[in-house]
């Protein structure tokens, strides 16, 4: 649906122009209605309205063609037929300023030529196909024969009996040419779709009639001459200008009727049960009272006056056939809503969900028969309790925030909750809720329960076989970690009893490799979740039982650690811990020979599940000639094997010492047969 404007913002147009209108309505009267200038000061009012109405028309047009391309062609119409309007209206200024020329019947043949132009456009305003139904079409047609009879009869027919039927010519042509527009604009009145806004097509409709009644003030002062008619007709003919001029405002800000009375007067105004029906039996009554007024009535007007009787007899017979059909077709949706009543009744009674409509207070409206068996209670016990009173106290403010939630955000809610039941005891169900909204007011909820005591009472055991086999995990961790502890502890004593240093160091590092996938252990246990470890606190650990073990003195060599937080899984743990443990054992016992000072650096860096780790020292470094993947040693060679079962890819640089850097991605669990 479009969205329009307020009608608020025409008011200042409407007040301007109210004002001018006055000010060109009263001028004739300030100068005299008999006085020759009052013609002259009413044709110059009419040619200043039409101008104006004519810029606003042409800026109408224009903004359709580029925004709306459906309705450009209609508002050119109009414009065509505005533009003749304004050039017949400067002829008879003309005319009112130099009375001697003898074109007037070219002006009265200018100014008939914008009718067609006018009614092309107000039907093409109405929107493909086109519906309108036989009582619509005999209302319409009984409208212009009684207009078209009381013109002839008050009007015309006066005038052929004074004048000749050449100079009545003209007159029948705009009885001809408003019956014409009063068709068209009370076809597009009472039509339901149109390429413009309710409140334009009510403007146009007060052109069309301030036009209309001006035309017959105008007709009817030719049979008496009256200054007061001549000025009247030129009021309204302004008037006509105005309402088009509002029109085509109203089309260009995108304003309706906003104010809710106003849409209700409308609408009541369009029905067609409405006052709308009763008008072809008034305008008869019209017809036939001019029957009692004249004298001598003809028999051409007593005809006339019988053919509007026979349209109304036809016409009521086709609302007497629509009404039986109306009444059948009412029996027939009267059966089919009683039949989905008892199919509904019979599904809700017999259905193990309870299906549940509480108010705007959460009182229950509405309760599914399957209470007794679902709570206990039956639906007449349950209706007017407020539903909160029977949910489980824990579980209750739960609930109120999942309907608050629900609420805002105008959404459905699940919810898995604890019902009271009638003996006391709970049940635990999973509520679907849906709030009811009119006009973005809150009206109330529809729920639906389904029991799930059982799945609860599965994902109870489920859970509690999960926290023993967690206990049990963790148990083996532990005891891994000790007896990976006990084993460090053998190499230990034993190497009080070995007096090579060689082979003492070959213990030590093999203790350093033990205690390190040790601690591995020892994090998984301590950690929240028994799949990743801190990655940072490990490393922590690791390198300070690396730096212990060998004795490192903080006074010769400097140790950075910049770490960053992060987790990973056990698989990536224990490779990643060794490459460390290697690398930084390599620069504590190769880097700083005779005691020299030096610096460590240990980096770890993240980055879109990338990890970056960093081992540098800046002492001696290695020799040019040594090429990583040839390594010979036990401690390289398993780096390059860790590197690999990573995953990772392993970088040395040699400037200012030696720096290894590695890049590998977390290590997906592998599945072990």
């Amino acid at each position: 649906m479009q969205n329009y404007n307020k009608t608020k913002e025409l008011n200042h147009f409407i007040i301007v122009l109210t004002f001018f209108l006055i000010f060109l309505s009263i001028l004739p009267v300030y100068v005299g209605l008999n006085n020759s200038s009052s013609y002259l000061f009413s044709s110059l009012g009419i040619v200043l309205i039409n101008l104006l109405t004519v810029s606003v028309l042409i800026y109408a047009t224009y903004w359709a063609f580029k925004n709306r391309r459906e309705s450009w062609i209609p508002w050119l119409f109009i414009l065509l037929g505005q533009l003749i309007y304004a050039v017949a209206e400067m002829a008879y200024l003309i005319l009112a300023i130099y009375p001697n020329l003898q074109f007037l019947h070219i002006a009265n043949q200018i100014f008939m030529f914008n009718y067609p132009f006018f009614i092309a456009g107000l039907f093409l305003f109405m929107k493909r196909p086109f519906k309108l139904n036989t009582k619509n079409l005999i209302d319409l047609t009984i409208l212009m024969l009684a207009a078209f009879f009381l013109i002839w009869f008050l009007l015309i027919e006066p005038s052929l009996q004074t004048h000749n039927l050449s100079a009545s010519l003209e007159k029948i042509l705009y009885l001809f040419v408003d019956i014409l527009l009063l068709f068209s604009i009370s076809t597009l009145f009472i039509n339901r779709s149109q390429k413009i806004s309710d409140l334009t097509v009510f403007l146009f409709f007060g052109t069309v009639i301030s036009q209309i009644i001006g035309d017959l003030i105008f007709s009817y002062n030719a049979i008496d001459p009256n200054s007061t008619y001549t000025w009247f007709s030129c009021v309204l003919y302004m008037l006509t200008s105005s309402f088009t001029f509002l029109a085509a405002l109203s089309f260009i800000k995108n304003i309706n009727f906003s104010e809710k009375t106003l849409k209700s007067i409308y609408r009541f105004i369009r029905r067609e049960e409405g006052w709308l029906s009763y008008v072809p039996f008034i305008v008869v009554l019209v017809t036939y009272s001019t029957l009692l007024l004249l004298k001598d009535p003809s028999r051409v007007l007593i005809m006339c006056v019988g053919i509007l009787v026979a349209l109304v007899v036809m016409r009521e017979i086709i609302s007497m056939d629509e009404l039986k059909k109306a009444q059948k077709d009412l029996k027939k949706s009267k059966a089919l809503v009683e039949e989905s009543e008892a199919q509904l009744r019979f599904i809700s009674s017999n259905m193990m969900d309870l299906i549940t409509e509480s108010n705007e207070k959460f009182e229950f409206k509405f309760v599914s028969n399957s209470s007794q068996p679902f709570l206990g209670y039956t639906s007449d016990q349950m209706l007017g309790n407020v539903f909160f009173n029977y949910i489980h106290p824990d579980d209750v403010n739960k609930v109120k925030e999942t309907v608050k939630s629900a609420i805002e955000n105008k959404s459905i809610a699940r919810v898995d909750c604890r019902y009271m039941k009638a003996d006391g005891s709970s049940v635990w169900v999973e509520t679907i809720k849906k709030p009811i909204f009119n006009n973005d007011e809150f009206k109330g909820l529809i729920c639906s329960s389904r029991d799930i005591s059982p799945q609860k009472e599965n994902e109870q055991i489920i859970n509690d076989s999960l926290n023993e086999k967690e206990i049990l995990l963790r148990e083996i961790h532990h005891r891994v970690k000790n007896n990976l502890q006990i084993i460090s502890s053998l190499l230990n004593l034993q190497s009080h009893y070995i007096k090579d240093r060689e082979t003492l160091d070959v213990l030590m590092e093999s203790q350093n490799r033990i205690r390190t996938m040790a601690i591995v252990h020892e994090e998984l246990y301590r950690s929240p979740n028994l799949t990743n470890i801190n990655f940072k606190e490990y490393l922590e650990r690791l390198l300070s039982n690396l730096f212990y073990s060998y004795g490192v003195n903080g006074e010769f060599i400097e140790t950075k650690f910049d770490l960053e937080e992060s987790t990973i899984s056990i698989d990536t743990a224990i490779p990643c811990g060794l490459i460390v443990n290697e690398l930084v054992t390599n620069s504590l016992k190769y880097a700083f020979p005779d005691g020299e000072k030096g610096k460590i650096e240990v980096l770890l860096r993240s980055s879109h599940e990338t990890y970056t780790l960093t081992i540098s020292d800046n002492g001696v470094g290695l020799p040019e000639s040594f090429k990583l993947e040839n390594a010979e040693t036990l401690g390289l060679q398993l780096v390059n094997s860790l590197v690999s079962q990573i995953g990772g890819d392993l970088e040395l640089k040699r400037n200012f010492g030696t720096e290894f850097k590695i890049s590998f991605t977390e290590t997906e669990y592998k599945k072990r047969v």
